[in-house]
């Protein structure tokens, strides 16, 4: 089994067990300042609730990145933060990313920050305003031309 050993002032401050190799990240929360352990006590059934009340589309979300990443605070964080983007920019851009990013296979909170940003195709970006229809007072290209070359 292999350990991280962390030393202050040449002493031994702590010795952990190592996370296996491509593992999620491990914190301990005894490690966290006091008001953020607080905010770690995320529990999986107080998450998906919270993640229900903001629609169908991020709690299955939700209950896939629990099962991709094993972090209930990471998808905690993420969820707090799309309640944040709908806010912002509306469930329905919200959502349209959250879908687009689950075909995409991309089961992460920043691929959705990003399709907000950007724009999902399912959402759509508005469209350019038509151009005006060329009036009677357009020359073209003959009007140019010099008498020689006519």
């Amino acid at each position: 089994m292999l350990t991280v050993e962390v030393y202050g002032d040449g002493k031994i401050v702590a010795i952990h067990s190592r996370a296996k190799p491509g593992s999620t990240r491990v914190t301990d929360v005894s490690h966290l300042p006091t008001n953020h352990q607080a905010m770690s006590s995320y529990k999986r059934d107080n998450l998906l609730r919270q993640a229900e009340r903001l629609g169908e589309v991020t709690e299955t979300f939700a209950k896939r990145h629990i099962e991709t990443h094993k972090n209930v605070k990471a998808t905690g964080d993420m969820c707090q933060n799309i309640e944040r983007k709908m806010r912002e920019h509306g469930r329905k851009k919200v959502e349209a990313a959250i879908v687009e990013a689950t075909e995409r296979g991309q089961i992460y909170a920043t691929a959705i920050y990003t399709l907000i940003e950007r724009g999902s195709k399912s959402y759509g970006t508005p469209l350019l305003p038509r151009p005006a229809a060329p009036s009677g007072n357009v020359r073209g290209a003959d009007y140019y031309q010099s008498d020689e070359e006519a």
